[in-house]
């Protein structure tokens, strides 16, 4: 599993400080605004409370007034007055009317107040208006407050019964006193109200009924449309949406007068002090990101990649590529590391430089040395071959011995050029094939390769190890015939040489161990000669993706032997050669 680098944790650990902060934030903003919606939508409702008392108070004096008035003298006497004659008639009736003119403007509002004595017909009204037809035909006199339309006339009014005859007896009643009082008492309060505040109040009766302020507002037609009295609560507030706009609507119920006090007023002006509060939220959260983020930016500019321009180089130098530099740009602590970084880097280029040359001439030096050497095991069987040729007076087989003997220590003991082209050292390996070939008759071999390689350089005795391998350790131990096979051909952005045989072979085990043992970069002294030596020499000359890799015949038994060398194109045409 990858671990996380430093960089990453400070942002995760930055940003898992600012999550819990945003949160905290988040809650108390949502909490304050709900409380302060709370307040707002309880202070509107304690308002519209306050308002409905003064209706009321208003009312319940006018109420009042008829209790005062039913224990008065002047209206006893008036009640009683069946009996006056002429003037004592005419002037209690006057007595009484004055009283109820002044009980009357003891209100604030505009009302009248009339009493009734239904056994004799007499009326006395504050304003004189009062006649007994006013009361015709009601079977009940409601003691609360009612509405009732008249005409294009509207007035609350109450009753008040005596149930006394004119001589005193129980019976049905015989006086009724009534106080009534117009709806403009209330429009002209509600028109005050709404001066006073930023809402439209009105007042909402069952079946549809309202007082409204004369404002002629459009929406409360449609709010009076939508609320029923009838499945409202004693108080409270519901929204509505309406006009794409949403409306806070606000009542309360009046027991006294018979309805519902409303008041409504857009949501946008209602909740602006939490609009305001909500921005103010946003903007801080949205700063705190913002901070957040630049300090994550900052971190990874002046930090995160210096500390990758570091790992990059150090990365490089790992890989081999000892001429990195870093770049040096800022005025940090991190110029004082990129500068020790690329004068160490220097030096470890001059070193590995060194070193290099210093293996190359001690490659060049055991090249030179293998060269130099000629193999004794070797040269005792080519001279006893043809010493065994003569005695059997075979000239023309001693001469061609002979001749590919002198060939082939010729190439091998040219140790002022270590460099030959693949020509050169196909036509060595031709050498060495033919004199193996009349040691083992059996033997036979095949050279096929592009024509275009042929100048391709090549570091001498490059292909002879290999060949040599071939016979001694896949050939020579088959008692039947066998062949090799030796292909070039590009590939690519490469050169590929093939050997192939049929020989023994060896297990998968073994050819592991051997691939294993070849690949070694550092294997000392004993590792300088044959393919491991082959290998090394070539990955010098060409680079780390050249060398030799050995596998199994996918179609029959023996080895095959790849030789990879990376290298340009070049013409076209096959160059074949084949001793049978």
């Amino acid at each position: 599993m990858r671990r996380m680098d430093i960089y990453k944790r400070i942002v995760l650990l930055l940003f898992s400080m600012l999550v819990p902060i945003l949160t905290l934030f988040g809650y108390l903003n949502s909490q304050t605004v709900m409380l302060m919606e709370n307040q707002l939508k309880e202070s509107n409702l304690n308002k519209l409370t306050f308002f409905l008392t003064q209706l009321e108070t208003n009312a319940d004096k006018m109420s009042g007034n008829l209790l005062t008035l039913k224990e008065d003298r002047d209206v006893l006497q008036f009640v009683n007055s069946y009996s006056f004659e002429g003037y004592t008639k005419a002037r209690t009736k006057l007595d009484v009317e004055n009283k109820l003119a002044i009980q009357s403007l003891a209100s604030s509002w505009k009302n009248r107040i009339a009493v009734y004595v239904l056994s004799t017909g007499q009326t006395a009204s504050s304003d004189s208006t009062a006649t007994p037809a006013d009361l015709r035909g009601r079977k009940e006199y409601p003691k609360q407050w009612k509405l009732v339309r008249s005409g294009e006339q509207s007035y609350f009014t109450r009753y008040l019964t005596d149930s006394l005859k004119a001589n005193g007896e129980p019976g049905k009643a015989n006086v009724v006193m009534e106080v009534r009082f117009s709806i403009e008492n209330i429009r002209t309060m509600l028109k005050q109200y709404q001066e006073g505040g930023s809402g439209d109040p009105f007042m909402l009766f069952p079946g549809g009924v309202e007082i409204t302020n004369s404002s002629g507002n459009a929406n409360l037609a449609e709010i009076t449309r939508r609320l029923d009295p009838g499945a409202m609560n004693e108080r409270g507030y519901t929204t509505m949406t309406f006009g794409g706009e949403t409306y806070l609507v606000t009542y309360i119920h009046s027991p006294k007068l018979g309805g519902y006090l409303v008041d409504y007023l857009p949501t946008a002006e209602f909740l602006a002090p939490i609009e305001k509060q909500r921005i103010l939220f946003y903007s801080f959260g949205g700063l705190l990101l913002a901070t957040s983020v630049m300090a994550a930016w900052l971190l990874y500019r002046h930090v995160q990649l210096p500390i990758r321009q570091l790992l990059s180089g150090v990365q490089g130098i790992k890989d081999g590529r000892y001429s990195i530099r870093v770049a040096r740009k800022a005025k940090t602590e991190f110029d004082f590391l990129f500068k020790r970084f690329n004068e160490m880097a220097e030096q470890i280029q001059e070193l590995i430089e060194h070193v290099y040359e210093e293996k190359l001439r001690s490659r060049d030096a055991k090249v030179k040395q293998l060269q130099s050497q000629i193999n004794p095991h070797f040269l005792y069987n080519c001279f006893a071959h043809i010493i065994q040729m003569t005695r059997l007076g075979r000239e023309e087989a001693v001469i061609a011995m002979s001749h590919n003997l002198c060939d082939y220590y010729r190439y091998t003991t040219r140790i002022e050029k270590p460099l030959a082209n693949l020509k050169e050292e196909v036509e060595f390996i031709e050498n060495y094939l033919e004199i193996q070939k009349m040691r083992m008759t059996r033997m036979r071999y095949e050279l096929v390769v592009e024509e275009r390689l042929l100048e391709f350089p090549l570091p001498r005795l490059s292909l002879q190890p290999i060949v040599e391998n071939a016979i001694i350790h896949g050939l020579e131990p088959k008692e039947s015939p066998g062949w090799i096979r030796i292909c070039a051909r590009q590939q690519g952005d490469s050169v590929l040489i093939t050997v192939s045989d049929d020989g023994v072979g060896m297990d998968v085990r073994r050819l592991e161990e051997l691939n294993r043992s070849i690949q070694e970069t550092d294997r000392g002294e004993e590792g300088g000669c044959g393919l491991s030596n082959t290998h090394q020499r070539l990955r010098l000359h060409y680079g780390a993706d050249s060398g030799i890799v050995l596998a199994a015949n996918q179609e029959e038994e023996g080895m095959r032997v790849e030789v990879r060398i990376h290298a340009g194109s070049g013409g076209a045409g096959v160059i074949r050669a084949s001793g049978m």
